[in-house]
């Protein structure tokens, strides 16, 4: 069956391949941000079992029973899906150095690595609650005798109401940041996992295709007639609504 066209070299050994931070190949920022995310479960995993703790105590938050409950099955489940993110990503090296850009290794480290950025979504959208609660109970900005006083009605004049001092602004300053860099490297993830699907450099200004199909933009300037990867490509045959 052949192949359509697919710039292995250029999405991911050339000068030009997309990067992350400016400086780090896409594909190899994805997977170190899989192996990290690995470590930093099994780190988690360790602390809750052998502690009751988190990793929140290096900034300085304490978690409740609840949290850590939901920390753990998460880094549970981490474990499985950042180790198949990291497997995705390794076996496609591997059959690209061996077999070449065309194969179902690719097709295979595709599905595997839409699992793991479906995980990863869910992950940092339960993440954000669970250190929300944390900073509160913590009384990070005096939140939670603020809002303790609200639900009581008892005044807060004394202690001034909200207020951050400098240790404050620190621990909100860092999540923002662990934050940021959380959801960009997830972007990137989702980028990499639309490279090995359909060979297309995605951009947050470029994602203009419907289904499989792939952006006029794209075609156009690489000058070809591209399709799903693995369909072999038919003079008159209409394929997401364009006739090739």
């Amino acid at each position: 069956m052949p192949f359509l066209e697919y710039e292995g070299y250029y999405a991911f050994a050339s000068s030009k391949a997309q990067r992350l931070f400016w400086c780090v190949k896409l594909e190899h920022a994805v997977l170190l941000r899989a192996l990290l995310e690995f470590f930093l479960c099994l780190l988690t995993v360790w602390l809750i079992v052998f502690f009751s703790t988190n990793l929140g105590v290096v900034i300085g938050l304490k978690s409740s029973n609840q949290t850590r409950l939901m920390e753990f099955i998460i880094c549970l489940a981490g474990l499985l899906f950042s180790g198949l993110g990291v497997h995705a990503i390794l076996r496609f090296r591997g059959a690209r150095a061996e077999e070449g850009e065309y194969g179902s290794a690719r097709m295979s480290a595709a599905s595997r690595l839409l699992r793991y950025l479906l995980f990863s979504s869910f992950r940092v959208i339960l993440t954000i609650p669970i250190i929300g609660t944390n900073v509160i109970s913590e009384n990070i900005c005096g939140m939670f005798v603020h809002g303790i006083a609200s639900i009581t009605g008892a005044s807060t004049t004394g202690s001034g109401g909200l207020h951050c001092s400098f240790y404050d602004m620190k621990v909100i300053l860092l999540i923002l940041v662990i934050l940021a860099l959380d959801i960009y490297t997830l972007w990137g993830t989702f980028c990499l996992r639309q490279l090995y699907r359909y060979g297309l450099p995605t951009s947050l200004k470029s994602v203009e295709y419907l289904g499989p199909s792939l952006s006029p933009k794209y075609r156009a300037s690489v000058g070809a007639r591209l399709m799903m990867p693995s369909t072999p490509v038919v003079q008159g045959s209409t394929y997401g609504g364009t006739v090739y």
